[in-house]
């Protein structure tokens, strides 16, 4: 099973990233200087949301197939397979998405539908949400 931060964890960050963008102004400063997680995905990216200043709120969402999964087990950003790069955050539908022309390519014909919670951390390349997920 792919590992999650917890909601708890993933704040923990985040307001360590917001204190840091109150000293720097460049991200890879401030987790240079500021950052004291582990060297993992889900961690940066907790970080990176509060140094932006992005709001902190959890959402449910639904997502095509299970989460992405790094090497070391932890949760990994989406791959876009057209450009051969990685999204900012795991790919996931929302309702304004659903709405757009983009949705009815990717509409689930037969595939598994999950529901993950998480904070928007973007938009990717396919118009849809993407988002840092949280453990339930």
């Amino acid at each position: 099973m792919t590992k999650l931060l917890t909601e708890a964890e993933t704040k923990k960050y985040y307001e360590q990233g917001r204190r840091a963008a109150q000293t720097y102004s460049d991200l890879h400063t401030a987790v240079l200087e500021k950052f004291t997680g582990p060297e993992l995905w889900p961690f940066f990216k907790a970080f990176e949301i509060g140094f932006k200043g992005r709001p902190f709120v959890v959402e449910t969402f639904q997502r095509i197939g299970d989460l992405p999964e790094g090497y070391d087990g932890w949760v990994a950003p989406s791959s876009n397979y057209a450009d051969d790069t990685q999204e900012s955050g795991v790919s996931v539908m929302d309702d304004e998405w659903l709405r757009t022309v983009s949705a009815m390519f990717f509409l689930p014909q037969g595939k598994k539908v999950i529901a993950v919670r998480g904070i928007r951390c973007g938009t990717g390349s396919d118009g849809e949400p993407v988002i840092l997920p949280i453990k339930d």
